[in-house]
């Protein structure tokens, strides 16, 4: 059973880690056309923007990539969701408002489809948390061989 947990939390990892590091990609290779899709948005200041522009692609990588990395996992995954969870918040208010945007995700010109983008997001949040929950026991118990 341990071994079935173990190989479904590296595919969670695997597919978090990929949609993190090829968004992050795609927005640093144009982060003007993020620039612009971030204050789309019209939540934010043009400097904050202009932040998160430059800021965001780097640390979406950063995250995919810590995936991987036992010690950094359940941190990745928290701020992962704690990511998607502002994200996903944004794309509401842009839906509510009525602007109908590109959401930047991936670096498309599509004009978003808030409907499936929020139950994407959702897909993101529960498999960050599926990992948080395989991962589990083992820092539990490292919590508490240190103390």
């Amino acid at each position: 059973m341990e071994k079935i947990k173990t190989v479904f939390m590296y595919l969670f990892c695997l597919i978090l880690a990929c949609i993190f590091i090829y968004a992050g990609v795609i927005k640093m290779i144009s982060p003007d056309k993020f620039f612009t899709d971030i204050l789309n948005y019209q939540i934010t200041s043009d400097l904050f923007t202009y932040f998160s522009a430059y800021f965001l692609p780097p640390f979406e990588i950063v995250l995919g990539v810590s995936l991987f990395f036992r010690k950094y996992r359940i941190l990745s995954a928290i701020l992962i969701i704690a990511l998607t969870i502002i994200f996903t918040i944004a794309i509401v208010s842009a839906w509510i408002r009525g602007i109908n945007i590109s959401c930047g995700c991936f670096g498309g010109n599509e004009i978003a489809n808030y409907p499936s983008l929020i139950l994407r997001d959702i897909g993101i949040i529960a498999t960050a948390i599926t990992i948080l929950l395989l991962n589990k026991n083992k820092y539990t118990k490292l919590i508490y061989e240190q103390k």
